[in-house]
């Protein structure tokens, strides 16, 4: 009887904590953040915007991880991710020069588009044509000079 006992007691133990493996702790956000940060600091992007999406979703996570997601999203034309993204980051520091500077970059792109969409519903006798041009050849002439993402 008691050996019955022993071996029921064994099973539930083993049971118990079988289910306690099965409930997972939280993602550790500084776990989280070293991954993020190495992904991104060897250009492995995808595996990099998996990570910091899934931190950006954590309350409290770091400005630079919302400002690097940003900068995947620009990088892969995903433009209005990124000024989102930099966005979020200037909210946790107002102060964050790169932000500003890449939610600018952002924005002329999408001023880019804009601009050649329109040019493609005018004639060129338009008196909006050519000055759409100017506008396209002065954005273009911009990026050239170093847009890069920080």
């Amino acid at each position: 009887m008691i050996r019955i006992f022993l071996v029921l007691a064994g099973l539930a133990m083993t049971a118990s904590l079988g289910a306690c493996s099965t409930f997972e702790k939280p993602d550790n956000p500084l776990k989280i953040v070293a991954q993020a940060d190495m992904a991104y600091s060897m250009g492995d992007y995808r595996s990099a915007e998996a990570l910091y999406a899934r931190l950006v979703e954590i309350k409290g996570a770091p400005y630079e991880s919302y400002f690097r997601l940003g900068n995947i999203y620009a990088r892969t034309k995903r433009v209005e991710k990124a000024v989102e993204m930099y966005k979020q980051a200037l909210k946790k520091k107002h102060d964050f020069s790169p932000a500003w500077r890449n939610l600018g970059v952002a924005y002329m792109r999408q001023s880019m588009v804009a601009l050649q969409e329109s040019q493609k519903n005018l004639s060129k006798d338009d008196p909006l044509y050519i000055s759409n041009m100017r506008l396209i050849d002065g954005l273009a002439a911009i990026e050239l000079h170093g847009s890069q993402d920080q």
